[in-house]
């Protein structure tokens, strides 16, 4: 029987990207084909599925028990028969939740379940793993949930939890467990999850690195919150820079509580302010004790525009900012903003393309306008993608 024939193939087998390695688990952990499938392996972002129902399996002479993830509808088949098949009953089956609580079991598997756990521990056998010469097989459910969790992509666990999850992936290296959970977080549509930022970080980051990737972690935070924030924010941090700068214009720097009450002033989303100070520490030059703008843009990766406030707000100046959404580089050539298209000196009362709701324009044909930022979005988007403002007609929309 090949992998692809089989009903349940090892966890180490699984492969999400191509260029994953191949998983260095306990030999006790299985998949269910139907769960996903192996012809998937590395074939597209086929979603994955959420482990919810274990089963564990005893069998006679076996020194470790099985522990498999299975679809709710193989659950419920498993349950079926042990309620209904006096055969079925004779088999030493249990099924788990993904938090380790007992759902079903047969009485077969009662009674094997107490023997295992009264039978004398020998060599390298602990009460939850029994370590073998190249892995560390898991020995009780609730164990064996700690994976399922990861697996899921949890990100929060005890510190005995990620005890546990380190001695099951004590033999995995640490870039390979990232790539594992990363792949993980793709198919499963989480992109968005910062793990950095999380107790998982123990788990997936050496511990030498911990307090730096950290600190990475919380740069990239802000600097999504500065783009989702709106692209004015953006561009026009170069220019508040500016205008605190103490050090040579060629060089601009300033001092790191000056930067984290700059980046506050915006107001960030989901931003704290212990976030800032981190940020501000990471951006701290290791000589002057300042931060400088270069390395601001660099860290960043935003196109940072250094244009002193003054020439922003002149008349002669080649650009001109927006009266509605602060947008600050419209070309003198064009007559509308190029953010939200509302004219360079709108008139509220004057109604026509300028809106009759407080300077707004009217969105052109197949898209709305935000109520918040005034951003114009396609039909296509729900909440708007500079702001994340729900579209004024959601609540009256039908799907």
């Amino acid at each position: 029987m090949t992998l692809q024939d089989a009903s349940f193939y090892s966890f180490s087998k699984l492969r999400m990207s191509k260029d994953q390695a191949e998983l260095t688990l306990p030999d006790n952990l299985f998949l269910s084909d139907n769960f996903f499938k192996v012809r998937w392996h590395g074939l597209g972002n086929r979603r994955l599925k959420t482990c919810i129902v274990i089963l564990q399996w005893i069998h006679p002479g076996q020194v470790a028990p099985v522990f498999a993830s299975i679809t709710l509808a193989e659950a419920e088949t498993v349950r079926w028969m042990m309620q209904n098949s006096p055969t079925f009953d004779g088999f030493c089956v249990s099924l788990h939740s993904v938090s380790g609580e007992m759902l079903a079991q047969t009485s077969a598997h009662a009674a094997a379940a107490l023997a295992l756990q009264h039978r004398p521990a020998s060599g390298g056998e602990q009460a939850a793993f029994q370590v073998q010469p190249s892995l560390v097989r898991i020995q009780d459910a609730k164990s064996a949930a700690i994976w399922f969790r990861f697996f899921n992509c949890e990100l929060f666990f005890s510190d005995e939890d990620l005890e546990k999850l380190e001695s099951i992936l004590s033999f995995m290296h640490v870039q390979d467990r990232v790539v594992f959970f990363e792949s993980s977080l793709r198919l499963r549509r989480r992109q968005r999850h910062q793990w950095v930022d999380t107790p998982l970080l123990r788990i997936l980051s050496p511990s030498a690195d911990l307090e730096h990737t950290r600190a990475v972690a919380k740069v990239k935070k802000v600097a999504q919150a500065i783009i989702q924030h709106g692209l004015a924010q953006g561009c026009m941090l170069g220019a508040n820079f500016l205008s605190l700068n103490k050090a040579p214009p060629e060089d601009p720097a300033i001092d790191p509580q000056q930067f984290a009450s700059l980046l506050a002033s915006y107001k960030l989303k989901g931003v704290t302010k212990a976030d800032l100070n981190v940020v501000a520490t990471f951006f701290r030059g290791s000589q002057s004790g300042m931060v400088h703008l270069d390395a601001v843009k660099k860290e960043f990766q935003l196109e940072i525009r250094p244009l002193p406030i003054s020439s922003r707000m002149s008349k002669d100046a080649a650009n001109w900012t927006c009266s509605v959404c602060t947008y600050a580089f419209n070309p003198r050539s064009k007559l509308r903003c190029d953010v939200c298209n509302v004219g360079e000196n709108p008139n509220p009362s004057a109604g026509g393309s300028a809106g009759g709701f407080g300077g707004m324009s009217k969105p052109p044909q197949g898209k709305w306008s935000c109520e918040k930022c005034t951003v114009h979005n396609p039909d296509a988007l729900f909440y708007c993608d500079a702001c994340e403002h729900a579209r004024p007609d959601l609540a009256s929309m039908r799907f």
